[in-house]
């Protein structure tokens, strides 16, 4: 068992990000976290967007059992970022299926069952409601840059945590991939031109924008980036 020693959604490692022990430790001779890892996933305390989305939503609901009072109930509960609700009938006749991203992205049974307990206390239920994780897409992300300028190093590490930033989301600054966002390009790339020197990203992967599904989730499957320097002709 692991524990993270920071608080907060940042703490959250990514599948396939711990390979090393900062301390070495005698009979273990390697580490890894495969999809699946977290048994609890940490949660930074409400953005004020989060809090306007719920407000809203929150007299949505006073009209009755409707998509908004089950999104309403499922972002009431710490480290719930997103929710997507299908009530058109996606299992037959009176199904609603409700769709959870977790703080960490895919989200821990644990955060599943919290959503079930807030649901079942909060709306009179009339229907057959499943809480379930996203449909995980999986998406390969590797790119060269061009620089003109600056430390080399100190770019390809922005560059890094500004993609992974997109497909975690927990950083409130950063418009995350939320459940059924298409992985655009430009998104990427508007992130990574603005870093001083950069001058163009020649992108190895993908080879264009991915389509994500109504209740998927974009997941990062590798992230590789390097650079190179040319000059401005």
């Amino acid at each position: 068992m692991a524990r993270a020693e920071e608080y907060g959604a940042a703490a959250n490692a990514a599948p396939g990000q711990i390979v090393e022990l900062a301390t070495p430790v005698p009979g273990i001779g390697a580490v890894s976290n495969a999809a699946g890892w977290l048994a609890e996933e940490g949660a930074d305390a409400e953005s004020d967007a989060l809090l306007r989305r719920r407000y809203s939503l929150a007299w949505q609901a006073r009209a009755g059992i409707t998509s908004a009072a089950y999104k309403a109930a499922a972002l009431s509960v710490t480290g719930v970022v997103d929710v997507y609700v299908d009530d058109q009938h996606p299992r037959g006749e009176g199904t609603v299926d409700v769709v959870v991203k977790g703080a960490a992205g895919q989200p821990t049974e644990q955060l599943l069952q919290a959503v079930r307990a807030a649901i079942a206390t909060q709306i009179r239920i009339n229907h057959d409601v499943v809480v379930k994780a996203p449909t995980p897409v999986g998406v390969d992300v590797a790119m060269e840059l061009e620089l003109l300028s600056g430390d080399a190093d100190a770019t390809v590490l922005a560059a890094r945590a500004w993609v992974e930033a997109l497909f975690k989301g927990d950083q409130p600054e950063v418009p995350a991939f939320g459940i059924g966002h298409d992985v655009v390009r430009d998104r990427m790339a508007a992130g990574i031109v603005s870093i001083a020197g950069v001058k163009r990203i020649d992108w190895a992967s993908p080879v264009g924008d991915v389509d994500i599904p109504a209740d998927g989730l974009a997941t990062l499957n590798s992230l590789t980036v390097t650079a190179r320097w040319v000059t401005e002709a």
